[in-house]
């Protein structure tokens, strides 16, 4: 599986036309998933998904829950079902821009990484942002019978996903402003 993903964000990363088919599903999911967040509050007594609430707490998830209609029911699914695409989009997009900095920066250090599988760390947010789905799911659909542990196990997997997607844009920007700074040195000439 890591091996077929690691080669995954290596072909994107080489290919403009399936980088530029990650580009729009991830920006055409990102967009859809914000038309529902927009749509949600008038069905959930004000509050958003909680997957759009980075400061939420398990508190909050208990508190929000009774306010859920059948409407805001429908618009959660919809809303996860698009979710599971998007983070993978993303983080693929986001992967592949690391990779290819990578390769044009320092050659030696994409073939060590590479050769190790490791791009897929970059995609540690995703498979939080897939575990906040399935816990924001199992609160949602257990609901009256939520318990503080399955609002406590969405908290975690939101910091989670948070944290791995900040270390990962972190890397992909340093990466980037390397490549940068790079190819202008070769065009200067030094």
């Amino acid at each position: 599986m890591l091996r077929a993903l690691n080669q995954l964000i290596i072909r994107i990363s080489s290919s403009g036309w399936l980088f530029l088919a990650t580009v729009v599903l991830a920006f055409g999911s990102l967009a859809a998933l914000l038309q529902i967040g927009q749509r949600f509050p008038a069905v959930a007594g004000g509050a958003e998904p909680f997957d759009l609430q980075n400061a939420l707490t398990a508190g909050q998830v208990l508190e929000q829950l009774p306010l859920y209609t059948e409407a805001a029911y429908r618009q959660y699914y919809l809303f996860t079902a698009i979710d599971y695409l998007f983070p993978l989009a993303a983080g693929l997009f986001q992967a592949a821009i690391a990779t290819f900095c990578l390769r044009y920066a320092w050659p030696r250090a994409y073939a060590a990484i590479t050769a190790r599988q490791l791009l897929p760390l970059l995609l540690l947010a995703t498979l939080f942002d897939w575990c906040e789905n399935i816990a924001a799911i199992t609160a949602i659909t257990a609901w009256p019978d939520t318990t503080a542990t399955m609002a406590g196990a969405l908290v975690a997997a939101k910091k989670l996903k948070l944290g791995f997607l900040g270390a990962a844009q972190g890397v992909t920007l340093l990466l980037l402003a390397a490549a940068v700074v790079r190819w202008v040195m070769r065009r200067l000439g030094r």
